[in-house]
C-alpha cells in the first residue's frame, strides 16, 4: 500500500503513515464467505470477495479491470471523479 501512496499519489513518508494509521483506525476485517472468478486478474476477484462480504455499495479505483464491470452484485465500481 505505501508503494502505491507514493508513486500513485506522490505522498511523502509521513503522509503515507498517517494514511495507513487512519486506515487501521476505521478499516473492518471481513472475511469473505465465498471464492469468486469474474475479473481476469484474480486478485481483483478479492477485492470483489471483500466488498462482498463487507456489504460495501461502491468500490472506488483507478484498476481498468474492475471499471470495465461497472457494477457487480450490487456494488458500483467507479473513478474517483465519478465518487464524489
Amino acid at each position: 500500500m505505501a508503494r502505491t501512496l507514493d508513486s500513485v499519489l506522490g505522498m511523502d513518508d509521513t503522509n503515507i503513515r498517517a494514511a495507513i494509521d487512519q486506515l487501521i483506525r476505521i478499516a473492518e476485517i471481513v472475511e469473505p464467505g465465498e471464492r469468486l472468478v469474474v475479473c481476469r486478474d484474480p486478485a481483483d476477484d478479492r477485492v470483489l470477495e471483500c466488498a462482498s462480504a463487507g456489504g460495501v455499495e461502491l468500490i472506488v479505483t483507478g484498476d481498468e479491470d474492475l471499471l470495465c464491470l461497472g457494477e457487480y452484485g450490487g456494488i458500483r465500481i467507479v473513478r474517483v471523479r465519478e465518487a464524489t
